[in-house]
């Protein structure tokens, strides 16, 4: 046993010294962010019970004030009615993560009043966010001393409390952030692998599964993810059964995710899009109506929200769903937006606005009644962007960006005819095509309603794309004065792996 122990440490000093020691000190900051008191979280703004309420929880608060009291709440009742129930609607893949912690802790919570502890659902975020980001840093291809970058960045941008605080909550961005950053890892280790196995391929369908369902927002994802399912059937041949099952599975599931998307979401993300959408700003915007076949008489709700106490209709009677939802789609709106560039132009222009709207540490991150005033919290991130708004909040650089960006992955993909390099092409426009369109995406679902959160995908999928030009810049210059190279081996050869 202890001869096995020393060379288990004699192989990782050798091979994973670097890795090792970045997804250690990961570890402990996620230890003790998220788990020691006080910890940090997010606090229910109404959308949790969507989540916990399908994975078998609901709120120990008796009235509203105890529920929605701007605080973080660790402890859940059990609901074994609902915890027995498959599906349901407004399904993500967050509640069936939910629903397997619930099961898993039953003995536990059967001994303590049924209480359901957060923290046994942010072990599971956490471990995958950890396992994620060692199999990214694992990626053979990335010379040691860029590795040492990449783990830097890492731990700088990816553990400021922006992120990693969806961990401890129900907000759908905690699988989101943890199943795209693991999506990414495993595609590297599919990809540098020159004969993976059956598992490696399981493991990769069933990443993309989970990231495509963590929000209905993700959905037309789909369509550049089938991008990659393609090469996939391409480039393995002799995996071609297991893509294409499981591709059609993917798809069905998603299908089906949409399918459970309620009549009540359905109606606030149409009333959003038109009335806190196409209608703002616009200086004709009865005739924005009659084009989208709606009355224009109601051009005077753009000045109401759904949720507007003074607002002079019922946003879910009868009068609205004749007159309004019968007549309108997430496919209306964005024909509207074809037909009119300049207006998706003003939209696209919006969304950089709210682009990188962080949030500074407050109370509502804590517990009720915990002293956090000595909490150390990672606010790289958050500060970075805002001493630097010209950068972070400005469309024409991201703009500029994108199209480099894509110019040199398209370059690589037409160049370079191996395999593996022309599916890390593939990978890095999938990141850009994910974070590019979540620019426009959330405004055709639900207008600007709640959008500096609706594009969060857009923020992590830039911060991961300006890690992949830094890495690629500083490969390419190390490949210059002959020290470094991004396809040069490291001391680990693919077939060992």
């Amino acid at each position: 046993m202890k001869r096995r122990f020393l060379n288990i440490l004699k192989k990782i000093k050798e091979d994973r010294l670097i890795e090792t020691i970045f997804v250690v000190a990961l570890a402990g900051i996620l230890i003790y962010s998220l788990f020691c008191d006080p910890i940090i979280g997010k606090c229910d703004n109404g959308d949790f019970e969507r989540m916990y309420g399908l994975g078998g929880l609901y709120n120990t608060g008796k009235s509203y004030d105890e529920i929605f009291d701007y605080r973080v709440h660790r402890f859940y009742l059990v609901n074994r009615l609902t915890l027995l129930q498959p599906w349901g609607p407004n399904w993500v893949f967050g509640v069936l993560i939910a629903k397997i912690c619930v099961f898993l802790t039953l003995p536990i919570t059967a001994d303590i009043n049924q209480l359901f502890n957060l923290s046994y659902q942010t072990i599971v975020y956490a471990s995958l966010f950890v396992i994620a980001m060692l199999e990214i840093m694992k990626y053979n291809k990335i010379s040691k001393p860029i590795k040492v970058v990449l783990g830097i960045y890492i731990i700088l941008f990816f553990t400021d409390f922006n992120y990693i605080s969806y961990f401890n909550s129900f907000f759908g961005e905690a699988a989101t952030t943890v199943f795209f950053f693991l999506f990414i890892g495993v595609t590297l280790n599919l990809i540098a692998r020159e004969k993976p196995k059956k598992w490696h391929m399981i493991v990769f369908f069933i990443s993309s599964a989970a990231f495509l369902t963590s929000k209905t927002q993700q959905l037309p994802l789909l369509i550049f993810m089938i991008i990659i399912f393609i090469s996939i059937y391409y480039y393995y041949k002799e995996f071609r059964k297991l893509t294409l099952i499981a591709a059609l599975i993917i798809v069905n599931l998603c299908g089906i995710v949409y399918i459970s998307i309620n009549n009540h979401t359905n109606m606030n993300n149409m009333y959003q899009a038109v009335f806190d959408g196409i209608l703002v700003g616009s200086k004709t915007p009865e005739k924005d109506l009659e084009e989208l076949g709606i009355d224009k008489k109601y051009a005077y709700l753009r000045n109401y929200g759904f949720y507007s106490k003074d607002n002079p209709v019922d946003t879910v009677g009868e009068i609205m769903k004749n007159d309004v939802y019968s007549k309108m789609s997430s496919m209306k709106v964005l024909v509207f937006y074809l037909k009119h560039p300049d207006r998706m132009w003003e939209k696209i222009e919006c969304s950089a606005k709210y682009a990188y709207d962080f949030f500074e540490v407050e109370p509502s991150n804590f517990e009720k009644g915990k002293d956090w005033s000595g909490k150390w919290v990672n606010t790289f991130r958050v500060h970075l962007a805002k001493q630097t708004p010209q950068i972070h909040k400005n469309v024409f650089v991201f703009l500029v960006f994108s199209i480099l960006y894509f110019i040199i992955c398209l370059w690589y993909l037409i160049k370079d005819k191996r395999r593996e390099s022309r599916l890390l092409s593939l990978l890095c426009i999938f990141i850009l095509a994910t974070g590019a369109s979540q620019a426009v995406l959330p405004i055709i679902g639900s207008g600007r309603a709640d959008l500096g959160k609706h594009i969060y995908l857009m923020n992590l999928s830039y911060d991961i794309m300006f890690g992949v030009a830094l890495i690629w810049i500083l490969s390419n210059i190390g490949k210059l004065i002959g020290k470094t190279n991004l396809f040069k081996r490291t001391n680990r050869d693919i077939n060992s792996k």
